[in-house]
């Protein structure tokens, strides 16, 4: 790490006023003071400008973590595919392939290869961070949905493996008249089509609360019957103005809506803002379907309905919801059925990485931080936030910004346990 990102980074922890001892604080024998910024590309001297992004963490081999994401400077002419390994105690050099875009979502096969959108194009790499060209054509896939050709208005956004080793992508795609619907292809080992999903391997779900309104898939989570569970956003209009609300679908695993879910396979919720959003879902221990979206955690039956014995601590807290202060952007679920969540909290100047737990009622957990049960930290932080659940420990991985210098990094902090946490990301 250059001096100056190591200076920086231990002054900004110290005036975060991190204390030692719950396990809301960082773990100490971690990086530097239990968090690592990487400067993927310094020199020798001042750091050069950048726009490394990150993308997802991920399990590897040997209790091991792999960070998966964009790493740019004024050399690179565009930002090139990264990973790097995260082990107990730093992370690694990154190792920068050749291969240029910014990963959108990225997923671990069973055998330790690693999946990777980008735009509409889906790469596979191996083990060794090496492109593996026996998938698709010299590696990649470029996906397409029959019908709704608009590149400009498409994307990939999230990746899963289901348990038939199977991937799936899902995102956004646009037609001729402007309709964007949410798109989700399934796709072999191989890279093919699998035709036994929706239409020729591909599937298009529209909420249209609106004519032509623009509806899209951020997040998809594997049933264990291999149906999907998808999380986004649909369009509407009312006396706010344009505004999303929060879209959740259930697809079977042939790609046909799911009837038993809210009756038409299909929910879109109005959470009351006008702020766009990304939210995030998945399956829970029960079968249950936890939704993180904007400042709120909530818990749906898996017929699609609230569940009534999950409200939060807040006196505005209604059955299926638990509010909280700051923006989330994911969750994991630990063994004991408490979620910890992650996201970001606005600050004067800018924003910090923040950390809070719930119980497996909703309500706020009172023993994380010494009772006060939400921990910010890491200075800076901003945009998309990963965790995974790594041996007892939360692993947070994120973006770093430093103001005045052009900087963007990746970051990750490991926070202190003695409790064992389930493992939501093999399959």
């Amino acid at each position: 790490m250059n001096n100056l990102i190591r200076i920086t980074l231990m002054a900004l922890l110290c005036q975060a006023g991190i204390a030692a001892g719950t396990d809301a604080d960082l773990d100490t024998t971690f990086g530097s003071g239990g968090a690592v910024i990487l400067c993927n590309l310094c020199p020798n001297g001042p750091p050069p400008p950048s726009g490394d992004y990150l993308t997802n963490i991920l399990p590897s081999a040997n209790g091991e973590q792999v960070m998966v994401g964009g790493i740019s400077n004024e050399t690179t002419n565009g930002p090139l595919v990264a990973f790097a390994v995260v082990s107990q105690t730093t992370v690694t050099t990154p190792v920068i392939t050749s291969v240029h875009g910014q990963p959108t979502a990225a997923a671990r096969d069973q055998a330790g290869r690693f999946i990777v959108a980008i735009g509409l194009t889906v790469m596979r790499f191996g083990s060794d961070f090496s492109l593996d060209t026996t998938f698709g054509t010299g590696g990649s896939v470029n996906v397409t949905f029959p019908g709704y050709s608009d590149p400009f208005g498409a994307g990939l956004s999230a990746v899963a493996i289901d348990h038939a080793q199977r991937i799936v992508v899902a995102g956004f795609a646009s037609n001729a008249s402007n309709n964007t619907d949410m798109a989700v292809a399934r796709l072999l080992g191989t890279g093919a089509y699998d035709n036994t999903f929706g239409s020729s391997g591909r599937q298009m779900v529209g909420f249209d609360l609106i004519a032509n309104g623009p509806d899209r898939a951020a997040s998809v989570d594997i049933a264990g019957d291999n149906g999907l569970l998808l999380a986004g956003t649909a369009h509407n209009v009312d006396v706010r103005g344009g505004f999303d609300e929060l879209a959740l679908v259930r697809l079977q695993s042939n790609g046909a809506l799911d009837g038993a879910f809210n009756t038409t396979g299909k929910r879109a919720i109005d959470l009351g803002g006008t702020l766009s959003f990304i939210p995030v879902a998945k399956f829970d221990h029960a079968n249950r379907i936890l939704v993180a979206a904007t400042d709120r955690m909530m818990r749906l039956l898996a017929n699609g309905q609230n569940d009534a014995t999950f409200i939060g601590s807040a006196p505005t807290s209604t059955a299926g919801t638990a509010p909280v202060t700051f923006s989330l952007n994911t969750f994991a679920e630990r063994s004991d059925g408490r979620v910890v969540l992650a996201g970001i909290s606005a600050v004067s100047g800018g924003t910090n990485m923040t950390v809070a737990r719930l119980l497996p009622t909703g309500g706020d957990d009172n023993q994380f931080n010494n009772g006060s049960n939400t921990n910010t930290m890491i200075p800076g932080a901003s945009g998309q936030v990963a965790i995974i659940l790594d041996g007892g420990r939360p692993l947070i991985g994120g973006n770093w910004y430093a103001a005045g210098f052009s900087l963007q990094r990746w970051y990750v902090a490991r926070l202190q346990s003695d409790l064992i946490f389930s493992n939501r990301f093999e399959n």
